[in-house]
């Protein structure tokens, strides 16, 4: 039986005020107990709230980006603790990369995301290392590990696979 999610929201307020100490506490490796951490791998969905109303992605929102990435630049664990089940996951990649784009297409004032798929798999691949790495100190198994690299790839070939 897979354990349950732990769902963890970041408040507008914290995004626009670029406070993250929350999460660097809350999901500190160096103080965390090896079961703790171990517990929480891929378990933990990362939620942004209060941009509902936002006619904007969440993606493209420029206080968000800045969030996520000054959040990644002290904390690139994403992969190790976040889950899977949701786009989050994509969302605050896409957020992280500076090529990301929005480019209006058509009459009807649709718009379209474009980034370089370039940027987004050589992210992807130093943070599975980071992630393997907390795996290997965590003793957590060669199988495992082997199995949540495919995962990941799987999660994220959505939109790495996309024609730019």
């Amino acid at each position: 039986m897979d354990a349950d999610l732990v769902i963890y929201q970041i408040s507008r307020s914290r995004v626009e005020s670029m406070d993250c100490s929350h999460l660097l506490q809350q999901f500190d490796l160096h103080s965390m107990a090896a079961e703790e951490a171990t517990s929480l791998f891929g378990r933990v969905m990362f939620c942004v709230e209060g941009y509902d109303a936002h006619p904007d992605e969440l993606h493209v929102i420029p206080d968000v980006r800045r969030f996520l990435r000054q959040w990644h630049e002290l904390c690139p664990y994403w992969l190790f603790f976040g889950s899977l089940d949701n786009d989050n996951l994509r969302v605050f990649y896409l957020g992280l990369l500076e090529s990301l784009a929005c480019v209006q297409v058509g009459s009807a004032g649709l718009s379209q995301t474009r980034y370089d798929t370039g940027e987004l798999a050589s992210l992807l691949a130093a943070d599975m290392t980071h992630a393997d790495a907390v795996c290997i100190q965590l003793g957590i198994s060669s199988g495992k590990r082997l199995k949540r690299a495919n995962e990941i790839l799987k999660y994220f070939q959505v939109i790495l696979g996309r024609s730019q």
